[in-house]
């Protein structure tokens, strides 16, 4: 499978709203909040999860993302594709839309500038990494 393609603009786009959204110091405390809510099949996930360590590591893997979709290098996300994978936390394909639709929900509320080009820049790019870790590698 191929990986899909993220037009510069789109990368730029979703790289300006995450800056955006990283002022605010309760952002990713409002993601987990979200995803928590979302799927009564996510808290057991977290069952045992020091959040303001998991922030950290959820700023950082955002990051990866984004830079994987402009270099795409698989070393980059091997971590946490295993992490997140059948060797690890072994998280079911069905919640990554989960994922992406309460990490965009929650982009919308904490991003002044979001409109529905922030919304498709982000979905092009986030597509390239979070099809690698539900393991459809180019």
């Amino acid at each position: 499978m191929t990986l899909p393609s993220v037009a510069e603009h789109q990368l730029d786009l979703a790289q300006a709203s995450y800056a955006r959204c990283q002022l605010a110091p309760d952002f990713f405390r409002a993601f987990y909040n979200r995803l928590l809510a979302s799927d009564p099949a996510i808290p057991p996930y977290f069952a045992h999860t020091r959040f303001d360590k998991q922030e950290k590591l959820l700023q950082h893997g955002i990051s990866l993302l984004l830079i994987f979709a402009r270099r795409p290098n698989p070393n980059l996300l091997e971590r946490i594709t295993e992490r997140h994978g059948s060797a690890g936390l072994n998280v079911p394909y069905r919640l990554y839309p989960v994922f992406l639709q309460s990490f965009l929900d929650t982009v919308r509320e904490y991003d002044p500038a979001f409109d529905a080009g922030h919304d498709a820049a982000w979905r092009a790019a986030l597509a390239p990494g979070i099809s690698v870790m539900r393991g459809n590698p180019a």
